[in-house]
């Protein structure tokens, strides 16, 4: 009889351990860095109140074989730059978005795919721009007041590098851009949706997201598609704001000539006019975009080249 009431015992002590690890499982879905798995795990156990003999097990028995590693594949960086995730989740069941804020803690959304989340363009993103910025010690050059046309020149004949720090899962890419420090200017925290699952990260806002795109097309998908941006997204701007970001960015070039020049191409004449009385007048010929090219045509008002046929 005795023997009996102990195997009963066991039995409903296995079976709640078992509901226990599948609430486990259930708050480690979402992709997290190696870190973050302890860090879950332990308030898991707090909030469960449980011993630290049945805390251990659940523990070890999630680790083994509950989580596994997310299959993203890695093209450029070396090992020890590598960001590892992991998740209960299958493949099939993980959204690409969780992916992406979660390889780091202070990174934000910019670039091609915050166009899509400002509502600047209808292009679902597939690639997906990560930036993280250098720490507030790191070095920065001084901007120049000038350059030298050829040097201009120089630069923005090349072709645009390669990006050396991207991961792949499935049809999704993943770039991950470290940038220069600014405090996250212009960074906004918002509640965007993602294939039906609504989930708040960081991502640049409209003002941020223009210049960032403006001053750097071809993490834009290119030219046309700023050029498509801005004109939807001029309407609604902070000039003041605009102004402001532009100031913290400390962009090394002149990508204000860039700025003046689409205000007066796309019709905002007013924002134009304030541009031009905030900057001046261009002190050098610039470039719309890289991979400059003989033939492109010039606005002698900002100074700059542009594609030829470009605007029609």
């Amino acid at each position: 009889m005795n023997k009996k009431r102990k195997l009963i015992s066991v039995s409903v002590n296995s079976r709640n351990e078992e509901s226990i690890y599948r609430e486990l499982l259930h708050a480690l879905e979402k992709p997290l860095r190696a870190a973050e798995i302890d860090s879950v795990i332990k308030q898991f156990v707090v909030e469960k109140n449980l011993s630290f003999l049945g805390s251990s097990r659940i523990r070890s028995k999630a680790v083994k074989g509950g989580i596994h590693e997310v299959g993203l594949k890695w093209k450029g960086p070396t090992s020890r730059s590598l960001v590892h995730l992991y998740t209960s989740s299958s493949d099939k069941e993980i959204n690409p978005l969780e992916i992406a804020i979660a390889f780091y803690p202070e990174s934000y959304l910019c670039y091609q795919t915050a166009l899509f989340w400002n509502e600047l363009t209808e292009q679902v993103p597939q690639t997906f721009y990560i930036g993280q910025e250098r720490p507030e010690s790191s070095s920065k050059g001084e901007i120049p007041e000038s350059f030298d046309d050829f040097e201009l020149r120089d630069a923005f004949v090349k072709a645009p590098m390669e990006h050396k720090n991207v991961g792949t899962f499935g049809q999704y890419r993943y770039i991950i851009l470290v940038r220069a420090y600014t405090g996250n200017a212009g960074v906004v925290s918002k509640k965007i949706s993602f294939y039906g699952k609504k989930i708040t990260t960081s991502i640049t806002g409209l003002e941020r997201t223009l210049l960032d795109c403006i001053s750097v097309p071809e993490n834009a998908g290119g030219i046309s598609n700023v050029i498509e941006a801005s004109r939807l997204g001029f309407k609604n701007i902070d000039i003041d704001l605009f102004y402001k970001l532009y100031q913290k960015l400390g962009l090394k070039y002149p990508h204000w000539q860039r700025v003046g020049f689409l205000f007066d191409r796309l019709g905002y004449s007013n924002l134009a006019n304030e541009w031009k009385n905030l900057f001046g007048y261009p002190k050098n010929k610039f470039f719309l975009t890289k991979g400059y090219k003989l033939g492109w045509d010039f606005d002698e008002v900002w100074s700059i080249y542009y594609p030829h046929g470009l605007f029609k």
